[in-house]
């Protein structure tokens, strides 16, 4: 997360790998040499990921249940001091910007009103559903196929499925992404039906680039609750004549519900508050609500991106305040 962030380290002026990328491609219009830094960064990524798969080894989580500890009850003073180390995270990371951004939004008579950002509403909540749709539906494809096969190979290829895209910044999958285009292009010429989908500007490239990226999240989450459903069940199931379709419908499905709602909420947050993948591979006539308030912090209108934001992180609490309400909670 912080070595694919991007707005924050721009706005602030840091050098990162990213924002070099970024210049590097854009700035001086040297995709070669972006290229050359973005496989740096996805082989020091892959050691970092084979460094924890090495050093986990053979460890896996059991499914029995351990013994039920005692809660341990803190007393007045214990849970001051528990309180004091658990505010500073939601006070300088959502209460006082929150609280800049609405002075800002009432008091400046740059920002403008919430009707004005209707159309990027309408085109963030259309990538957004789109996005996580094609994660949800890849992610149980992916996670019932492994469930019935078995096969070793199976996992090994769920789990690079699950792992690599994550761990790619936004700003390199956007480089891989657009050499992809470029060799599609090749293959259709601009005049054939489906040359036109394959441009690069085209809104097919930044679901694809987005779906590869956050099918880790849905998958995270749908394979962690995968492990709690015994096998003891899909081998009843067999054993009465049922079949893996009907098993994965009627058995996994509703077992799965809320880990479902929870992972279609957090791709949901995700791809709506998604910055480099966007900008780089959005068509021209195509804002979010994060690019908006990009836009306008980029042209010096800093009171102004403060309308677009409280959108946006309205957005997000909502979808979190679900999960929590009927997600993990109530699983």
């Amino acid at each position: 997360e912080v070595l694919s962030d991007y707005g924050a380290a721009k706005h602030f002026g840091i050098s990162t790998f990213t924002v070099t990328i970024f210049r590097t491609w854009f700035g001086l219009d040297e995709l070669p040499t972006a290229r050359y830094l973005s496989g740096l960064v996805l082989l020091g990524i892959f050691c970092f990921l084979a460094l924890e798969r090495w050093q986990r080894g053979r460890a896996r989580f059991t499914n029995q249940r351990m013994r039920h500890q005692p809660l341990q009850r803190c007393n007045a003073k214990q849970s001051f001091l528990c309180l004091l180390a658990c505010l500073p995270p939601v006070i300088l990371g959502f209460l006082f910007p929150v609280a800049v951004l609405l002075q800002w939004h009432f008091t400046s008579s740059d920002s403008g009103s919430f009707s004005e950002y209707s159309q990027p509403i309408r085109q963030t909540l259309f990538i957004s559903g789109l996005v996580t749709t094609f994660c949800l539906l890849i992610s149980l494809l992916f996670l019932a196929v492994t469930r019935f096969s078995r096969r070793k190979k199976d996992q090994l290829l769920l789990r690079s499925v699950f792992t690599t895209g994550y761990a790619s910044p936004g700003t390199v999958m956007a480089v891989g992404v657009l050499g992809l285009g470029g060799i599609a292009r090749t293959n259709f010429p601009p005049d054939h039906w489906l040359g036109t989908l394959l441009l690069s500007g085209s809104l097919l490239w930044l679901a694809f680039a987005l779906t590869a990226r956050y099918l880790t999240v849905s998958g995270q989450v749908l394979t962690s609750a995968y492990q709690t459903i015994p096998l003891t069940y899909d081998h009843a199931a067999r054993t009465l004549g049922r079949k893996f379709g009907n098993i994965f419908r009627t058995i996994h499905l509703p077992l799965l519900r809320a880990p479902i709602l929870g992972a279609m909420v957090l791709v949901f947050v995700d791809v709506s508050k998604e910055l480099p993948l966007t900008l780089l591979l959005r068509p021209f006539d195509f804002e979010t609500l994060g690019t908006t308030s990009y836009s306008l912090v980029t042209q010096g209108h800093i009171f102004a991106c403060a309308t677009p934001s409280l959108i946006l992180i309205g957005l997000s609490a909502t979808g979190l305040f679900l999960v929590e309400l009927f997600g993990w909670s109530k699983s």
